[in-house]
């Protein structure tokens, strides 16, 4: 039987407290939990809730105890088809010897990522997992880049020129009532049925010729001032 307990510290086993950033999760069970339920049944609880956990590569520690049979190959299957489904990535460390030789010789289909040693974890786990940031190498900003930016003043924007027309509008409402001298040269439009006719200065205004207008004699409001 070999070691599997010196693995670096980017780890961390399903169910215990973690202080750190971890890069991967760990899944193993103690001799006592072992004893204390069926040996399958005591890695599933804590499987199925690494299924849940936002860490995608998940490292499970088998326990001799679950011997070297083919329904071991089976059931690694089974739950590495249900990570593969979530896009998890599960590797296998065996708990001995036996077991080691077993994994060798699964049939490719079954596809099992299995480790031999440590190390081998190790070198496997630093090619799919990026390293942690330094925090020590962050980059120190300098008085200029680390002030806010100000906006450059913006030049005065010239004034629009107004339309010459515009000049013509008249610059407040002018109502001029029928029989008034036309003060004002211009379009006006009746009050009564806003129909438009123009009308210029001098002429006395008389009422609306619209025969459908409801009030002729309602005057007329000046709409665009000619002179």
């Amino acid at each position: 039987m070999f070691s599997t307990s010196a693995f670096f510290a980017g780890s961390r086993t399903i169910g215990e407290p973690s202080g750190i950033a971890m890069n991967h999760q760990q899944i193993k069970v103690s001799d006592e939990e072992i004893q204390s339920k069926p040996h399958f049944v005591a890695f599933e609880e804590k499987l199925r809730k690494a299924l849940s956990e936002s860490l995608d590569i998940i490292v499970i520690y088998l326990h001799p105890s679950l011997g070297c049979g083919v329904d071991l190959l089976e059931w690694l299957e089974t739950w590495q088809e249900r990570f593969l489904k979530l896009e998890k990535h599960l590797y296998i460390v065996p708990g001995n010897v036996n077991q080691l030789e077993c994994l060798e010789v699964s049939h490719p289909d079954q596809g099992l990522k299995y480790v031999a040693n440590a190390n081998e974890l190790e070198a496997i786990l630093s090619d799919v997992i990026p390293p942690l940031p330094d925090q020590t190498m962050a980059p120190v900003l300098t008085s200029i880049e680390a002030a806010p930016q100000r906006s450059e003043p913006k030049a005065p924007q010239p004034a629009i020129p107004i339309a010459r027309e515009e000049e013509h509008l008249p610059k407040q409402s002018v109502r001029m009532d029928v029989g008034a001298r036309v003060l004002l040269s211009g379009e006006y439009v009746c009050a009564g049925c806003h129909i438009a006719r123009m009308w210029l200065k001098g002429d006395i205004a008389v009422e609306c010729a619209n025969p459908e207008c409801p009030s002729s004699d309602a005057g007329w409001d000046l709409t665009y001032e000619l002179f």
